[in-house]
């Protein structure tokens, strides 16, 4: 296939996939099962004829990284477990006190050692092959949250997790809002969690 031939596939698929992505989350906003999600500032500033593709650039980097948390930190957990652990992520992403995008929550701290917010982003785990099957439910997962499908939350406002199997100094400091599989979720938020 020449050059020009792959850049023409490459951009009838990011297209077709925008197109998809728009019919889906307007089906889903119309049956009031999903809410319109506050775009970042890279977003906003896309104008002109490139910001369709630049929308669409950063669609699909949102939903890698998404798809990252959800592959890396909860692949052996229950869809639920894995939505639990994605829904951390996007709560993130709505507070004041974290990055203002997907990647940003998720690479926070990945240039320090021991400043890691989620372990992945510097233990090394991202050198390992990735298992197929789980990585394209997790892929799925992603894109359907990054959407804007939400639904009845499974942790409330919780910003924090943990494995059960590890006892993290800032457990004590935050409110446990529940458990799901091996994942123990906390909120920083002293008010109750309506979730």
């Amino acid at each position: 296939m020449r050059d020009a031939d792959r850049k023409l596939a490459s951009a009838v698929v990011m297209v077709a996939w925008a197109v998809a992505g728009c019919a889906v989350a307007s089906a889903l906003i119309a049956s009031g099962q999903a809410s319109v999600a506050r775009p970042t500032a890279e977003a906003e500033d896309a104008r002109g004829p490139d910001a369709v593709r630049q929308a669409a650039d950063i669609l699909q980097r949102e939903s890698q990284c998404l798809a990252q948390v959800i592959y890396y930190e909860a692949r052996s957990e229950s869809e639920a477990g894995q939505r639990a652990v994605a829904e951390v992520v996007l709560n993130r992403v709505n507070s004041p006190a974290y990055p203002k995008s997907i990647c940003g929550v998720v690479y926070q701290g990945s240039e320090r050692d021991t400043g890691c917010q989620f372990s992945f982003t510097c233990d090394g785990s991202m050198k390992a092959a990735v298992q197929p099957l789980a990585w394209s439910k997790a892929v799925r997962l992603a894109q359907t949250l990054v959407l804007g499908y939400h639904g009845d939350t499974l942790v409330g406002t919780a910003t924090h997790y943990h494995a059960d199997y590890v006892a993290p100094e800032w457990g004590t400091e935050l409110r446990k809002t529940k458990q799901i599989g091996r994942h123990i979720f906390y909120s920083d938020n002293k008010v109750a969690d309506r979730g």
